[in-house]
């Protein structure tokens, strides 16, 4: 019985970080000036707090009903996104961003089993370009200057 209640913890503490984050943003007097016309100081983070704690819910009931007592070892897939997504913030902190984000969609895809090019090519230039132009046209949010950020804004 001890192994059932182990297999949630992961998803309990995903939940409780998000439901302390989601409570956390009421405190949120500042937003940032790049967000100040877009969103009020914490709905995003609301957003992305209710998000983790559904799918963390989602993944509590679908494990409960399982019937399982151990998850199974975390597959390679797993590891390789952590590594592209650390990639991404390297390439993000140290390049462009728009670039990183390109790399990133592209690269997730290609660790979860993609292998034509005309497919990983499409996400990695039309996904992160329709991305940028929604969010500065539908949020006005402006994105971290770089090389590729630089030829849109002009």
């Amino acid at each position: 019985m001890r192994a059932r209640y182990s297999s949630f913890l992961p998803l309990i503490v995903c939940a409780l970080i998000a439901g302390f984050a989601y409570g956390w943003s009421y405190t949120f007097k500042d937003v940032p000036p790049m967000l100040i016309r877009g969103f009020q100081p914490g709905a995003f983070p609301r957003l992305v707090a209710g998000i983790i704690i559904a799918l963390s819910l989602i993944g509590l009931w679908q494990a409960r009903h399982a019937g399982e007592d151990r998850p199974g070892a975390l597959p390679r897939e797993f590891h390789l996104s952590v590594l592209m997504l650390g990639l991404f913030g390297g390439l993000a902190l140290i390049g462009d961003f728009l670039f990183a984000l390109m790399i990133g969609c592209a690269g997730l895809a290609w660790c979860w089993g993609e292998r034509r090019p005309l497919v990983l090519i499409g996400l990695g230039l039309v996904a992160p370009v329709a991305v940028v132009l929604f969010f500065d046209a539908a949020f006005q949010v402006r994105f971290p200057r770089g090389f590729l950020i630089n030829l849109y804004y002009g």
